[in-house]
């Protein structure tokens, strides 16, 4: 089984490297020190499992995971024990703390064979402690902030965030992102879009208990009546 490290420390990597020698059914084929360094290598070696650490400069362990183009089997080393419920969420395999207890890397690497691989998930936003949103256009990675979201829009399986520095399309659900962004700056005003209050220019009363919220870039929104009072409140109106 191909295994990847990924972890910005170098002794941690050694000493987990050192371990995994007791299990030759495990095979190292690299090592990371990054999150972009990592998803090159999986691009590239297409590793059976990922020991995967938490906390790391420019990508968190969450945010590669949600960019991943392939299936692979995950198993969370960190010295954070804050973040295991996000861990298992996203379906890793085990969440081990260091220094690594031998028999818990005993039990985690016993449960690989009958593990699922996780893919990008598109039901939950692992990253939402961090507060952005990690994306890809382009063949780039773009780091999203709320303050920048003008609205997200529902698009099949995807949802369209409109920003200040243009659109972008990340794999999830209108449902995720409101659970997710801050509950003080979005209302859910239609079932197809999640508007930043602080992006509404004004709100206009077309007929009836039909209303459109007015962007400051010129963008017209439709305001059902569930998202009318949620707006409302938002608003102080």
């Amino acid at each position: 089984m191909k295994a990847l490290l990924i972890d910005d420390e170098k002794l941690a990597r050694e000493a987990l490297a050192e371990q995994l020698q007791a299990y030759p059914q495990m095979e190292i084929v690299g090592e990371a020190e990054n999150g972009f360094e990592a998803l090159k290598l999986i691009a590239e070696l297409k590793p059976d499992v990922l020991f995967l650490d938490v906390q790391m400069p420019k990508l968190t362990g969450f945010e590669l995971l949600e960019l991943l183009d392939i299936p692979v089997k995950v198993i969370f080393v960190t010295a954070y024990d804050q973040f295991a419920i996000q861990a298992f969420e996203v379906r890793a395999i085990d969440y081990l703390l260091k220094p690594i207890d031998p028999k818990r890397l005993q039990k985690a690497i016993a449960a690989l064979a009958d593990a699922k691989p996780v893919a990008a998930p598109d039901d939950k936003w692992p990253s939402a402690a961090q507060q952005r949103l990690v994306v890809r256009k382009q063949g780039e990675i773009h780091f999203i902030y709320p303050n920048d979201i003008w609205y997200c829009e529902a698009d099949d399986d995807y949802v369209n965030l409109h920003t200040r520095d243009g659109v972008f399309s990340k794999k999830t659900t209108l449902n995720t992102l409101e659970e997710n962004l801050p509950a003080h700056l979005f209302a859910r005003i239609h079932r197809s879009y999640l508007c930043n209050v602080e992006a509404i220019k004004k709100i206009e009363l077309l007929e009836k208990d039909s209303y459109v919220a007015i962007l400051a870039n010129g963008k017209i929104l439709s305001v059902s009546r569930t998202g009318y009072p949620r707006l409302k409140q938002l608003m102080g109106l």
